[in-house]
Formats: C-alpha cells, sequence, structure tokens
C-alpha cells in the first residue's frame, strides 16, 4: 500500500463514504437525482457547520490579534535592526501569547475546503446513476451544461453562476478584512472556476448549492454582527483587548484586563473567575480526564469497527478470503478498514473535537462513549446472528427484524445512554475507567483473533506446492471417457421447469435421465459430498460408525475412492476442486500425492482476468465492504438495511435508477458467482482430445452455490439487470405437470437463474464435445451434495424444517445413450460413484476398504442428517456434532415419507 493510498484512506475515503450514504439515503426519500443533490449538499453543510463556524472564529481571532499588535510590531520593525529587532519581536510575541506560526489559522476555513472537495469531485465526478439526468436546461448532469454556444466554443453557465455566488458570499465574509484575506476569497473563487469549469454539471450544482448555503450563513451572520455592533467594547490597543474592525465582539473567557493574564483560548477557559489554586488543578484535572476519555472513545471504536468485527468474520473462515491466483494474508483487509476508522474517529472526529469550544467538546466526550454504548449493543446482543456471510460480506438472505427486536434494541440503548450520562455527572474519572477497560478488551480481542488468522494462514502453505494453475484435462475420442461433474447446491426441482423456461437445450442434453426423486444425505457440503465421491460407506451415520477416525481423513478418502480406482484401471484421471480436501476451504490437493497418474487442479479464481471490464473484483469489494460492514452491524437496527442495502453497502458503483432492489431488478456482478461461472464459461479451452487411452475427470463447480441475478431472456451476468419486462404474465410459466414451482422471492428468482445459467454453459461444452467426436463415447454424471430452503414447494414439516434442503439434481446420459428421459427411482446421490463405475471397471472395490463399490449398502430408508455446522474448522472431530436425524423412502416429495429422529 502506497504513502498516497494510505493519506487517502485516512482522509478522503472516509468523506467520500460519508457522502455515498447520505447520498443514497436522501434518494431512496426523494426518488428524485437532481433534488437529491441539494439534500447532500444541505446535510453535509448543516454536519460541517460547527466545524466551518469555529474555523471562522480561530481565524478571525487570528486576524484580530495580529491587528491589535500591529503598531508596536511596526515600530519594533522600525526602530530595531538585526538580532535585536528579532529578540524584540520575540519578546513581544510572548508577552501577547503569539505564535508567528499562527498565521496559518488564517487559513483554516479554507483548508478544511480542499479534503471536501476532493471527496465531491472523486464521488460525482463520475456518479453512474447521474449519466442522462436532466435538470431544468441541463440535459445531462453526468456532462458540462454546455447551455449555449459562441461559435464553436461551449459555454457553460452553471459554473460561471457558481463562481459569482462565490465571489458575493466572499465580499460579506472578508468586509473589513485586510486585502489579503480578500484576495485569498477571490483567488480561491477564480481556481474553482477553473477547476470545475468543464465538470460535470452534477459536480458543480452540488459545489453551486454549498456556495448558497455559504452565502445565507454569511447573511445571516453579518445580520448577526450588525445587530451587535452597538456593545461596549474596550478600545483598541488596551492590553488583552480584542479588536475587531468595525464590530468587536467580546468572547466569554477570552479577553482579560492585563497582558499577561491573557493566555487562555475560547476552547480552553472555563467559564467564571479565578477561584483559587486549588480549584484550578481540579478545573485541568476534569479537563484532561474528558478530553483521555474522547480519546479512548475514539481508540475503541478504531479499533471495534476497523479491526475486531473485521477480524471476527476473517477468522471464521480464513481460507475464504484468500485468493487461490494471489494468495494473501486475509489481514491486509483489516489494514484498509482500520485506516478508514482511524480516518472518521481519529483524525475527522478529532478535528471537530479540537475546533469545538469548551461546551462542545462536553458533548463529544460524553457522545463518543454513547455511541460505543450503543454499537456495542447492536452488534453483540441483537444482530449478532444474522446466517452465513460471503466472502464479500453478503448475507445469504437479507436481515429482518421485528418489532420486538427494534423495541428491545431501543430500550437496551436507551439504557446504556442514560447509565453513562449519570456515571459522567457523578465521577468522569470513573466513565475514564470504563473507558480504558473497553479499550485494553478490544485490543486483547482485536490480538486474539489476529493470532487466529495468521495460524490459519500459515496452513495454507501447501497452495506453494499445489502445482501449475492452469487446469488442463484430456478426454479421448475412441476410449472411454467418465465424467463426474459436482455442481454444489444444484437444485433437483428445478431440471424440468429450466428445460421448460429453454426448451432449446433438450438437443444438448441428448443422452440423459433425470433422476427427480434424489435425495442428499445433509443440507451442506461436508454432510452431503462424501457419499457423492465415495458411495454410501460415507454417508454421516457411515463415517459417525467408524468413530477412531477423524471426520477429516474419512472425507479425503471419499475424494480419493474414484480418482485412485480409475487411476489403478489405467485411466488418465484429472480432479478440480475437490471440496474440503485436507477439510480447507481451498482444496488441499497434496491429499492425491504419491498418485502419479492423478493430476489435480483448483480452477476457481483461476479465470477472474476474464471478468467483464466494469466488473469489481472481490479485493476492491472487500476492501470497503469491511468498514462499511462494521458501520451497519452497530448502527440502531432500523438503520441496518438502509447501510446494508442488499449488500452493495451504498457502493455508488451498483446503484440504480430505480435506486432500490426490486424483485426483478440488481445491479453489480456478484464476485464469487462471477469466479465459478468464468471457469464454466472457459471449459472449452481446458478441454484437450486425444485418439486412444481412457479418461476420469472429477470437476467441482460452484456456480449454482452462488445464486445471484441474471438477465434474461439468456440468463447472462450484467453490471444492471432488469427482468421487468420478462415478468408481466408469468401465468403458467413454472407449471409442470401440474404442479407449480413457487418464484415469489429474490432468492428464488435468483437460484432458477443460477441454475439455467449452469444448464446454458454446460450445454456449450457438450456441444463442443459432440463437434470433436467425443461425446457418444463419454459417460457423464451431473450431481449435486444437497439442495436448498428457497420454498419452492410446500415441503416444510413439524420442525419448520424445509425439505428442500435434501433435494439435489441427478443426471446422468450413459455411453451412447440419446433422448431425454425421466426416471422416478428413488435414488441419492451416494449412488453416483457405483453408476460412474457400472460395467467398465471389473470388481470394482474401494481401494481404501475393499469393500464392493456397488451400491449395495442401500438402504430402503436414507438416514439423513441436518446440521449447520457447516464449517469445518468447528466440525472436524472424529463424528459429526449433534443434529437433526431423518429417514426418507420412496418419493422424497410427500411429507409422509419423512420420519423425524431426533436430535442426537
Amino acid at each position: 500500500m502506497s504513502f498516497p493510498e494510505i493519506l487517502g484512506l485516512l482522509t478522503i475515503k472516509p468523506l467520500e463514504l460519508l457522502f455515498e450514504n447520505i447520498y443514497y439515503i436522501s434518494n431512496l426519500l426523494i426518488k428524485n437525482v437532481a433534488i437529491s443533490i441539494v439534500a447532500l449538499s444541505l446535510v453535509v453543510n448543516l454536519l460541517v457547520l460547527p466545524l466551518y463556524a469555529r474555523a471562522d472564529k480561530i481565524q478571525k481571532e487570528a486576524t484580530e490579534k495580529q491587528k491589535s499588535m500591529e503598531k508596536w510590531v511596526k515600530h519594533i520593525r522600525k526602530t530595531f535592526l538585526g538580532e535585536e529587532r528579532l529578540m524584540m519581536l520575540q519578546t513581544y510575541y510572548r508577552q501577547n501569547h503569539y505564535n508567528p506560526m499562527s498565521v496559518l489559522l488564517e487559513s483554516v476555513p479554507l483548508l478544511l475546503q480542499v479534503p471536501f472537495f476532493v471527496a465531491a469531485y472523486n464521488f460525482l465526478s463520475g456518479l453512474e446513476v447521474l449519466q442522462g439526468m436532466p435538470l431544468g436546461p441541463i440535459r445531462d448532469l453526468s456532462a458540462p451544461d454546455s447551455l449555449f454556444m459562441i461559435g464553436s466554443f461551449p459555454v457553460n453557465v452553471l459554473p460561471i453562476l457558481m463562481t459569482l455566488i462565490n465571489i458575493i458570499s466572499g465580499m460579506i465574509y472578508t468586509r473589513n478584512q485586510p486585502l489579503k484575506m480578500k484576495l485569498q476569497i477571490n483567488g480561491m473563487a477564480i481556481l474553482f472556476l477553473v477547476l470545475l469549469y468543464n465538470s460535470p454539471s452534477g459536480l458543480v450544482f452540488y459545489w453551486t448549492c454549498n456556495n448558497l448555503f455559504s452565502l445565507f450563513k454569511n447573511l445571516i451572520n453579518e445580520i448577526i454582527e450588525r445587530i451587535g455592533s452597538g456593545k461596549t467594547v474596550a478600545a483598541p490597543g488596551s492590553r488583552g483587548a480584542r479588536e475587531s474592525t468595525g464590530d468587536t465582539k467580546g468572547s466569554a473567557g477570552d479577553t482579560k484586563g492585563s497582558t499577561g493574564d491573557a493566555g487562555k483560548s475560547a476552547g480552553e477557559t472555563l467559564s467564571g473567575a479565578d477561584d483559587g489554586s486549588a480549584d484550578k488543578k481540579d478545573r485541568t484535572k476534569t479537563i484532561s480526564d474528558q478530553r483521555w476519555v474522547f480519546f479512548a472513545g475514539a481508540a475503541f471504536l478504531i479499533l471495534l469497527l476497523g479491526a475486531y468485527i473485521p477480524t471476527n468474520i476473517i477468522k471464521a473462515s480464513t481460507q475464504e478470503f484468500v485468493e487461490i491466483s494471489n494468495p494473501q494474508n486475509p489481514l491486509h483487509y483489516v489494514l484498509y478498514s482500520t485506516l478508514y476508522a482511524t480516518g472518521t474517529f481519529g483524525i475527522w472526529l478529532g478535528i471537530f473535537y479540537f475546533l469545538a469550544g469548551e461546551r462542545g467538546r462536553r458533548y463529544f466526550e460524553r457522545g463518543i462513549w454513547m455511541v460505543c454504548g450503543i454499537g456495542v449493543t447492536n452488534y453483540l446482543i441483537v444482530g449478532s446472528r444474522l446466517g452465513l456471510i460471503s466472502s464479500v460480506l453478503q448475507y445469504s438472505r437479507v436481515p429482518v427484524y421485528g418489532k420486538k427486536l427494534n423495541g428491545i434494541s431501543i430500550l437496551i440503548s436507551a439504557a446504556i445512554i442514560a447509565l453513562l450520562i449519570l456515571i459522567a455527572k457523578k465521577n468522569v474519572a470513573i466513565l475514564r475507567a470504563i473507558a480504558f477497560a473497553g479499550v485494553l478488551a478490544m485490543a486483547v480481542l482485536t490480538t486474539l483473533n489476529i493470532v487466529k488468522i495468521n495460524s490459519d494462514y500459515q496452513k495454507l502453505g501447501y497452495l506453494a506446492e499445489s502445482g501449475d494453475l492452469t487446469p488442463q484435462f484430456t478426454l479421448s475420442k475412441n476410449g472411454k471417457n467418465v465424467v463426474l461433474l459436482m455442481m454444489d447446491r444444484a437444485l433437483g426441482m428445478e431440471c424440468r421447469y429450466i428445460f421448460k423456461e429453454k426448451p432449446e437445450l433438450l438437443e444438448s442434453f441428448d443422452g440423459f435421465t433425470y433422476y427427480p426423486n434424489t435425495v442428499s444425505f445433509g443440507a451442506f457440503t461436508n454432510f452431503g459430498a462424501p457419499a457423492l465421491y465415495g458411495g454410501y460407506e460415507y454417508t454421516p451415520a457411515a463415517m459417525n460408525a467408524r468413530t477412531e477416525e477423524p471426520l477429516v481423513d474419512k472425507n479425503d478418502e471419499a475424494l480419493k475412492v474414484l480418482p485412485v480406482l480409475f487411476s489403478d484401471n489405467d485411466y488418465d484421471v484429472t480432479v478440480c476442486d475437490p471440496p474440503y480436501a485436507g477439510y480447507y476451504w481451498i482444496p488441499d490437493l497434496t491429499i492425491y500425492d504419491g498418485y502419479e497418474k492423478i493430476k489435480a487442479y483448483n480452477t476457481q479464481g483461476v479465470f477472474d482476468g476474464y471478468a467483464p471490464e466494469d466488473a469489481i473484483s472481490k479485493e476492491e469489494i472487500r476492501n470497503r465492504n469491511f468498514y462499511s460492514h462494521s458501520l451497519m452491524k452497530i448502527a440502531p437496527l432500523f438503520l441496518q438495511n438502509l447501510l446494508y442495502n442488499s449488500g452493495f453497502y451504498n457502493n455508488p458503483d451498483y446503484w440504480l435508477n430505480t435506486t432500490q432492489r426490486t424483485l426483478y431488478t440488481s445491479a453489480g456482478y456478484e464476485p464469487v458467482f462471477m469466479s465459478w461461472y468464468l471457469v464454466l464459461d472457459n471449459l472449452n479451452t481446458m478441454t484437450n482430445f486425444e485418439e486412444d487411452g481412457d479418461t476420469f475427470l472429477m470437476f467441482t463447480n460452484g456456480v449454482t452455490h452462488e445464486a445471484t441475478m441474471l438477465q434474461e431472456p439468456d440468463y447472462v451476468p450484467k453490471k444492471f439487470v432488469d427482468n421487468t419486462p420478462y415478468h408481466t404474465d408469468d401465468e403458467g410459466r413454472y407449471v409442470v405437470d401440474g404442479v407449480e414451482m413457487h418464484m415469489e422471492t429474490i432468492d428464488q428468482l435468483e437460484h432458477f437463474g443460477s441454475n439455467v445459467a449452469t444448464y446454458r454453459e454446460l450445454a456449450r461444452w457438450f456441444d463442443y464435445l459432440k463437434a470433436n467426436d467425443c461425446y457418444d463415447n463419454t459417460r457423464i454424471i451431473i450431481v449435486s451434495d444437497h439442495g436448498r430452503d428457497i420454498h419452492h414447494f410446500d415441503l416444510t414439516d413439524e420442525q419448520g424444517l424445509d425439505m428442500e434442503y435434501f433435494m439435489p439434481l441427478l443426471l446422468v446420459k450413459d455411453f451412447n445413450a440419446h433422448g431425454f428421459t425421466v426416471d422416478e427411482s428413488f435414488m441419492t446421490n451416494g449412488d453416483a460413484p457405483s453408476m460412474a463405475v457400472k460395467d467398465i471397471l471389473e470388481n470394482p472395490v474401494n481401494p481404501f476398504t475393499g469393500n464392493l463399490l456397488d451400491g449395495h449398502e442401500k438402504q430402503e430408508e436414507q438416514k439423513i442428517l441436518f446440521s449447520e455446522e457447516w464449517n469445518t474448522d468447528v466440525n472436524n472431530g472424529n463424528v459429526f456434532l449433534p443434529g437433526k436425524w431423518y429417514t426418507v423412502k420412496e418419493n422424497p416429495y410427500k411429507l409422509e415419507n419423512w420420519t423425524y429422529l431426533g436430535e442426537y
């Protein structure tokens, strides 16, 4: 990370994030792009009004101080020379408590405008939602207004108007100020004209609104000063007096009778007279305590939002945040979020604090710990369990909070606020102790998380031993090819509906048989996949029966059964992405070490470089989303979904003109989906052909797992998706054989779309095999490890469990098969291994147990485990952790065929 990038994260990026959230929420309420710019300007200016007011006051105090000393400074410069002049000036400055460096204070208001200008420029100059949006006579807010032409030269009126307003505002602001100040203000106005003349009119409109606000503020101040100009003040030049050109202002605590007494600034001086040295010590100690309370609160929030919450997410599945193609310690994402938090609470909140007066600082000192208390409450007590979250910080389902939960949150927050106010009034030292204890606890917890993440990352050393990252496999034109495609979470019950939606795919799927009455042995990969790869010896019940062996060894054994068996029979074997190999999220391909005929690859992420140009990388998304997610998690519940925004966290790259995502509209390429999708899209490039020999390919892909909204009618990924025109009349669209499949939620639509895209990509590959005379001699088994509870059908049992969790896909094409058929036989995904070896391997036995691999263990009733402990970092003993057990027989779509056995 470069120094400019660090500087930007500390100063500009927090402001951009503020702008993005204010603008998005404004547009959500107003539903007008142009007026939302006005709202953005108004809200930002109101937020920084105290900052600018205090900066203006500091500037005027500095100017007045110089004026009050001007007579004697001129006298000293005229009377003395050389070193004597320097000594006299230094003595005079010291007596008047003036530092020549204080001249910089005059530029404070202008300096504060710079980061706000840069943030606004970065935000509005490239905001896609402004494209084509008009504002009165302005046709497009994303381009210069060009309201009329002089010859061939376009005249942009809005920047000129902005400059005129700026100059008028500056004339009022610098009335009776030195010429230097007037030149400075007018020079800045001209500079903004030059910088913004050819800028998008949306940006210029925003800055024009800012200038109007500034003009209004200066007019109000001018009126107030004129009303108060009749007050009696000390004569110019008297000791300690402040001379104001035309209207002198007295400020409580910053004018005293003698030069020796005048030393305290308005922000440091306490109200009241000198009550003695003891009282002064007490006040000094109180001020010191309160300042430390503020600093500790800022440190707590930096640690909580920047480090603790992000590391808490990463440590749950460290490998999920590591990319195969570019493995880096995921703590670099924590560095980004910490810099964001430091910029927000350390720098900007610190600037507000230091520029505030004494009363303002007290508000900051107490308020920051109210924020801390409310934030911790929302994070730890109320909204800590919101379901599965992806590696780009998107929940599997949008969080929903009921009225009861919101009420609890409000009550607890109110109680914390009351308690902190009481403590602050009684004894600020107690609050300081709580503050330091909180910071210490947060630092310790964060450190423990970091240690765990580092430890987990070190275990990924096997990635360096994984060999060539470019996956390639070979199929034979004259020999036998066996292909086992495991499509993670592919939904079996959608198959017939997909072919109804896309009947043209049936030709590509020539020879396949669909098995609708298929069940899996679990609802997640660690339970449902082992039997898929190794057969009935690797069902959850069978694995639990082998109590002396670790689950990881049994899982790895299942992943090796078919590759080893085929390689022992002289097949050319390739394995891609064996799930949870080594019980790692990124499969440990070293489990195949020692088997010379087995080639193994991890494909996810390898083809990310083929992503569309307007797609955003996972790294970019995470760099922003970790901090945004932290802010969301500590916010009051009624604000959380506004900040979450369907997992986009108000990122302007994903904004729709409709402002909010709807049932048929979405934005942004889902990066995990794209990593898997691009692998399927490159199946043809990975496939090589040879004339003779036999081959076995075991291939896993997760495109069906990472459901996302795709653009109809082709179901392809697009940055902005609008399927509204394709759903004007859906009556009968999702009905097959008189059975309707529910398609009323985003979850249902997304899963359907991702499955359609999978069938389309596989069809393209099958056509490629046919074109190369390598289809009829290939046996293809498409199978998934489990289904999903998306309530396509009414299959919820008395325990509240949707049995669609256990409905995987099973499609099989045998050698030289033709047509498309449906087989209603009761099947499990554990049948896949015996189907793979049937009639081509003589006496096929499990190479690790010696048992015949023919599915003879299959029972009339299948025993199935439901557990949400999918994380192999947790569920990794010798047997699976307790869960709900069921049996099922015959048609799994009939609830009466399911029997609940209990939880154990």
